[in-house]
C-alpha cells in the first residue's frame, strides 16, 4: 500500500526552484527530497479566499475579518504556513493580471508568490 504525504506552503517561485534541487549522496548519485512538486501563482483573490478559510478555522485575534488591500496583513495572520517568515517584511505589489510579486528590497528581482506542493509517496508493508 502506498500513502501520499502531502505539503502545501506559501513561498517565491525562486524558493520553489532552489528547494526542487538535487541533494548528492556520498555514492556519487542524486537523491530528490519529493516525489512530485508543483508550483501555483497566488492571485490576491485566491489570497483572500484562503485567508478567510484560515480566519474561520483557525484562531486569530483582533479584527482579522476586515478586508485589507495588503497582502502583507494576510500573510503576517498566516504565517504559519509560510516557507519563510521574514517575507512578512518584504515588498509586495499586485500585477494587473492579479499576480502578487515579492522582493526584498528594491535592489533585488521580484518574483512570483504562489503555493508550493510537495508530494511523496511513502510505500507501508501494510495493505
Amino acid at each position: 500500500m502506498t500513502l501520499l504525504l502531502s505539503r502545501k506552503i506559501i513561498m517565491r517561485e525562486y524558493d520553489f526552484i532552489k528547494e526542487l534541487q538535487p541533494v548528492p549522496m556520498k555514492s556519487g548519485g542524486h537523491y530528490s527530497l519529493y516525489d512530485r512538486a508543483y508550483f501555483t501563482p497566488i492571485t490576491k483573490d485566491g489570497l483572500e479566499k484562503e485567508y478567510l478559510i484560515h480566519v474561520l478555522t483557525e484562531k486569530v485575534s483582533g479584527d482579522s475579518w476586515k478586508p485589507t488591500h495588503t497582502p502583507a496583513k494576510y500573510l503576517y495572520d498566516m504565517k504559519k504556513r509560510l516557507y519563510s517568515e521574514s517575507y512578512v517584511k518584504w515588498q509586495f505589489r499586485f500585477c494587473d493580471d492579479g499576480y502578487i510579486w515579492i522582493r526584498y528590497n528594491k535592489n533585488t528581482p521580484e518574483t512570483k508568490l504562489g503555493w508550493g506542493i510537495f508530494e511523496m509517496d511513502i510505500k507501508t508493508k501494510y495493505p
